[in-house]
């Protein structure tokens, strides 16, 4: 988790800094220039967030290695990152586009379906996973890929259905 709360600092910059743009944009009634950056920016994070997934991915041994010397530890730890490396879009853009969100001032209704996500869908198939059907660290990891999945595809729609 702390790989990933590290990796989730550049879509939260990004997450500011569209907030801080698109904020200015709407609040000076200049709704299209506010539409122009945020098509810019999504470019940018897509690049940046695909840039993350695959040094993550091409280095998962290299960021196991450095948590632990025991094999088994390794191996799951390896396979953790590497699941992690692929879900990471899901979290790098839903965390992105919670800045968009709340320069519109949406960030309400958002919340109630992040809550929704997380603990509707998160933690239940986190446990059915990692417990039901035995699948230990990893299945708790499909759990919150899952949610966020869930929240990227809801902030999608939150972003497309709003007046901009």
């Amino acid at each position: 988790m702390d790989v990933c709360a590290t990796l989730f600092m550049v879509p939260l910059g990004l997450q500011e800094a569209t907030c801080a743009i698109i904020g200015n944009c709407i609040g000076s009634n200049n709704v299209p220039l506010a539409k122009r950056y945020f098509k810019m920016i999504n470019y940018l994070t897509l690049a940046v967030i695909a840039t993350i997934c695959l040094a993550t991915g091409m280095g998962n041994e290299l960021i196991a290695s450095a948590f632990t010397d025991d094999e088994e530890v390794y191996r799951i730890t390896s396979n953790v990152i590497l699941f992690m490396a692929c879900y990471f879009s899901f979290d790098g853009l839903q965390g992105y586009l919670q800045g968009p969100i709340r320069a519109l001032g949406l960030q309400r209704i958002a919340s109630f379906f992040a809550i929704g996500c997380c603990y509707g869908i998160g933690i239940p198939m986190a446990c059915f996973f990692a417990l039901k059907l035995d699948m230990g660290v990893m299945g708790l990891q499909m759990g919150i890929a899952l949610a966020l999945f869930a929240q990227l595809i809801v902030y999608l729609v939150i972003l497309i259905k709003s007046d901009w």
